[in-house]
């Protein structure tokens, strides 16, 4: 009977110190600034072919910011970039987008193939 009342009194405390909080939850960070995704026309281009990359992002007042290590990117700063291989791009060739708002900076990149 005596360890009834005690997890009773402890059953009471515990359940009563559970009270939802006044205040509200701060929007995680992802939902703030995020890449989704980088999708390219296509993943194996032949040199002086152009193909488009889009990024999907969520957050508001992004900035945006393209680079690779080989060929050629138009529109660096835009949803949508345009990139083409010259001759010496053959290989695999890196394309990072870096995506900026007020909280901070998130990058991501693609691989595309040139024959």
């Amino acid at each position: 009977m005596k360890y009834f009342f005690l997890f009773l009194v402890i059953g009471l405390a515990f359940f009563s110190s559970c009270k939802k909080s006044d205040m509200t939850d701060e929007p995680l960070a992802s939902d703030n600034l995020a890449i989704d995704s980088i999708v390219p026309e296509k993943r194996v281009v032949v040199v002086w072919e152009e193909i488009d990359i889009k990024v999907y992002t969520r957050g508001s007042g992004l900035s945006y910011g393209w680079s690779t290590n080989h060929g050629t990117l138009i529109g660096e700063d835009s949803v949508t970039v345009r990139y083409w291989a010259c001759p010496t791009c053959t290989g695999l060739n890196t394309i990072e987008c870096k995506v900026s708002n007020e909280y901070g900076t998130v990058s991501d990149t693609v691989m595309i193939k040139v024959l």
